[in-house]
């Protein structure tokens, strides 16, 4: 992943397993990152281990409903965060 310097990405399921690691991995590179997840805690816990809160924030999202898919661009693009595109990783669930 090079080249992610100041880039805006949501990356959902953040929290845990790969969303987790994304998300390490994307502020490791310099990226700006939403962090999203069922458990906001939990998103929130991996941004306390990278040390990097003034690249990135938490919120909860559940991906499986439509309405919180849609309001994405809410939140996270007021915070200098992208429309849900980019790196992206569901739980496999919903359509």
């Amino acid at each position: 992943m090079r080249g992610l310097k100041d880039k805006a990405v949501l990356v959902t399921a953040a929290g845990s397993g790969i969303g987790a690691a994304c998300v390490r991995r994307l502020l490791a590179e310099g990226a700006r990152v939403a962090a999203a997840d069922l458990d906001q805690r939990a998103a929130e816990a991996v941004l306390a281990e990278c040390d990097r809160r003034d690249r990135a924030f938490a919120m909860a999202a559940d991906v499986a409903s439509a309405e919180e898919a849609a309001a994405f661009g809410g939140p996270a693009g007021g915070r200098g965060a992208p429309p849900p595109r980019g790196t992206r990783r569901g739980e496999g669930h919903g359509p």
